[in-house]
């Protein structure tokens, strides 16, 4: 059997495209739809975010001498923590859980913000300062609550107080 020669490589090239080129002109594909990028949650912002649903003015504290002498709405958080997994579970790894209360959490913003919406929903003031989830029902004092470690665990119980001030200090 022969090989075929350039000319009539050439030529079988020739009619394939000249066969291509006479086809009737196509639609171009319509446009698909871009889905529209999901907004981003927006982290909690430090104190201004955080007035939204407290009765209470500003307190007269500054902040600064702050002990630790006795938490009082480790309930509250505990209660809070247990009211976010509950409703927000996709904000959690159940895989890996310390204890019922203490597992990773996935968005640690969202979980801040659901935190401070759960505190609130007690008629409690609350808000996060950029560290820590301060909280009040009056203005002779607010509480400091870190509920967030840095392994990326929710912190509940006693071990999440951290501070009282007097008088609150936001």
């Amino acid at each position: 059997m022969q090989r075929p020669g350039a000319w009539t490589i050439a030529l079988g090239i020739l009619v394939s495209v000249s066969a291509c080129q006479s086809r009737a002109p196509t639609q171009p594909d319509p446009p698909t739809p871009v889905a529209a990028a999901p907004t981003p949650t927006p982290s909690p912002t430090p104190i201004a975010e955080g007035r939204l649903g407290c009765r209470l003015p500003p307190g007269a504290g500054d902040g600064v001498r702050c002990p630790y002498n006795g938490a009082s709405f480790v309930d509250a958080v505990n209660s809070a923590i247990a009211r976010t997994q509950l409703e927000h579970p996709e904000l959690f790894d159940f895989t890996r859980c310390n204890s019922d209360l203490s597992c990773i959490v996935l968005d640690g913003p969202r979980y801040i913000q659901q935190m401070l919406q759960n505190l609130r929903h007690q008629e409690l003031c609350a808000i996060f300062d950029g560290e820590e989830i301060a909280i009040k029902n009056s203005n002779e004092f607010s509480d400091q609550y870190h509920v967030l470690t840095s392994s990326g665990f929710s912190r509940w119980g006693i071990g999440s107080y951290r501070a009282t001030c007097s008088p609150a200090w936001f």
